[in-house]
C-alpha cells in the first residue's frame, strides 16, 4: 500500500472550505511496485491507485525494459524510467501523475534506474515549485562504488532549483553489523 503524505500549509496547500487563493491541493504517495514491466501490469496498477487519494504516486522497482512517457487513456501522465540493464532488470523509478495534476508538471528527469526528479508548480499564479525526488536505494549487498554513485545521483537531483523538496522512495539499505561490540563496564 502506498504511503501517503499529508497536505501542508507550507507547500502552498490549504485545507478547509475557504477560497483557495490560487493554491492547489496535492496528495503525494510513494510505492515500491515490485514490477510494472508490461503495459497490462501498468493498466492494472492504474485501476488500483484510483482507490487511493493520491494525485502523484512515485514508483520504484518498475523493471521496465524501456522508458515510458505517455498520457494514459484515463488521463494520467505516466513517466517511468527503465530498469538497470541486467538479467533481472532491477530498479526503475518514475511517477504517475493523475489527470488533475498533469497541467502543473514543469519537468520530469529520470536520471538513472535509481533516481528520478519531478518538478511541479504549486500555485496557479506565482513561482512556487515543488521538486519530488523518487529514489530506489541499492541493497546492503551492493558494492561501495554503486552506493557512492547512488549518493552522487541524489546530490545532483537536489541541485535542481525549487521552492520545496521532497525525497521519497525505497531506502532499504541496511547498515552492516559493526565490527565492535559494546560491553557493560559497570
Amino acid at each position: 500500500m502506498p504511503r501517503l503524505c499529508t497536505t501542508s500549509p507550507h507547500l502552498g496547500v490549504r485545507q478547509g472550505r475557504n477560497k483557495d487563493h490560487g493554491r492547489i491541493r496535492i496528495h503525494i504517495a510513494s510505492h515500491n511496485v515490485r514490477t510494472l514491466s508490461t503495459d497490462s501490469l501498468l493498466d492494472i496498477y492504474l485501476q488500483q491507485i484510483e482507490k487511493i487519494k493520491a494525485d502523484i504516486v512515485g514508483v520504484c522497482e518498475t523493471r521496465r525494459a524501456r522508458a515510458v512517457s505517455a498520457k494514459w487513456s484515463s488521463g494520467e501522465e505516466i513517466l517511468l524510467g527503465e530498469g538497470a540493464d541486467n538479467v533481472s532488470r532491477t530498479g526503475g523509478v518514475g511517477f504517475i501523475v493523475k489527470a488533475k495534476m498533469a497541467p502543473y508538471v514543469i519537468s520530469c528527469d529520470i536520471q538513472s534506474p535509481r533516481v528520478a526528479v519531478l518538478k511541479i508548480e504549486l500555485q496557479k499564479l506565482g513561482d512556487r515549485t515543488l521538486k519530488i525526488v523518487q529514489v530506489y536505494a541499492p541493497t546492503a549487498s551492493a558494492e561501495d562504488d554503486e552506493l557512492e554513485r547512488f549518493y552522487e545521483e541524489i546530490e545532483r537531483a537536489l541541485k535542481v532549483k525549487s521552492t520545496y523538496t521532497i525525497v521519497q522512495g525505497d531506502f532499504k539499505r541496511r547498515s552492516p553489523a559493526p565490527d565492535w561490540t559494546v560491553r557493560n563496564t559497570f
